[in-house]
């Protein structure tokens, strides 16, 4: 089985920068823009030898988005007093409108509050939008695999139907974020950044098509129509047959009536995930000491949790520290000398 896949790209992009205010504060800046993207991408597919010719299906997907974020400097240089050397609020917010899967609206706003000299706290919380890729929505091919499950009460496997292709009723993954931090300079030679973050993903896409072990966690996947078995199964298999849907494989006895599984093995917003943990970013500067410049510095986080879900309704399992998922701990040293 060959499945390539061929994209073109093009981007245009149109920016406004800069102060439109002086306020006692410092500059009330703006950043605003519009974007576009055009997106062709091509899927082919081949099943059988190296001489198996191509099929190709062509698709498209145009983006337009239009962003501004507004830079307000409450307190600043030209009105500081005690306790607030500096207070800066950030709002911004994005508008992205796809021709495939619709349209969101994110926002974003953060404030710095610079208490004294060498101490500053800062905060900020936002929401994201992440567009399922082509390939996802349409897949590279559309057929049901006759393949063989592992049964989780022993025993045969049981041979089961899945379904490829596309689902058009994809939809975008969400994400909420929120963080806060701590930046002290306690000289010139000293700076220490702590963060704590907060990030909720939804709707992950996921796929099952290929996972022969599915039904040993049968029980998460409650409610979501990708599990079917006993007479379900075989009316399902039997509606997609009916729609043009090929059968790869033989059915057992020959008959959509005697398929006890079926899995819809398409793309679907089903996982979701949370990670919360610390970010530390130090440096320390040496100068002046006959051998030249040195600058040490320390960077990096520390996971509290780290929870995935293959559905909403599954139960969250801890996945610090396996292979594919993130680490606990990460750091890294680095030692400049000029």
């Amino acid at each position: 089985f060959f499945a390539p896949t061929a994209s073109d790209f093009k981007g245009y992009e149109l920016r406004l920068n800069g102060a439109i205010a002086t306020l006692p504060g410092g500059d009330l800046a703006l950043a605003t823009g519009y974007e576009r993207q055009d997106i062709d991408v091509a899927l082919g597919s081949a099943r059988g030898g190296p001489t198996t010719p191509l099929t190709w299906r062509h698709f498209g997907r145009e983006v337009n988005s239009v962003y501004a974020e507004l830079q307000i400097p409450v307190f600043g240089a030209g009105n500081a007093r005690p306790g607030f050397q500096r207070l800066t609020v950030n709002a911004a917010i994005r508008y992205d409108d796809y021709s495939d899967v619709g349209d969101t609206s994110n926002e974003k706003f953060g404030v710095t509050w610079k208490l004294a000299p060498t101490i500053a706290l800062r905060g900020s919380y936002g929401s994201s939008f992440r567009a399922p890729l082509i390939t996802q929505i349409y897949g590279n091919s559309n057929n049901l695999f006759v393949q063989n499950y592992q049964n989780p009460a022993g025993g045969a496997p049981i041979t089961g139907v899945a379904l490829s292709g596309q689902n058009l009723d994809l939809g975008p993954e969400t994400a909420t974020t929120w963080s806060t931090g701590l930046d002290w300079e306690p000289s010139d030679a000293w700076r220490i950044a702590l963060t704590y973050f907060d990030v909720s993903y939804e709707n992950q896409v996921a796929s099952y098509l290929s996972n022969t072990a599915i039904l040993a966690r049968e029980a998460d996947f409650a409610g979501t129509g990708i599990i079917l078995r006993g007479a379900a199964a075989g009316q399902r298999v039997q509606e997609l047959i009916n729609q043009g849907i090929t059968v790869v494989g033989a059915l057992p006895g020959g008959s959509a009536a005697n398929v006890a599984v079926f899995v819809d093995g398409r793309s679907q917003n089903l996982g979701v995930s949370s990670m919360r943990g610390f970010d530390l970013a130090s440096r320390y500067a040496l100068r002046g000491t006959g051998v030249g410049d040195f600058l040490f510095s320390l960077s990096g986080s520390y996971l509290t949790k780290y929870q995935v879900a293959i559905t909403a309704a599954a139960p969250q399992l801890d996945r610090l520290n396996t292979i594919f998922n993130p680490l606990k701990l990460k750091l890294r040293a680095a030692v400049n000398w000029s």
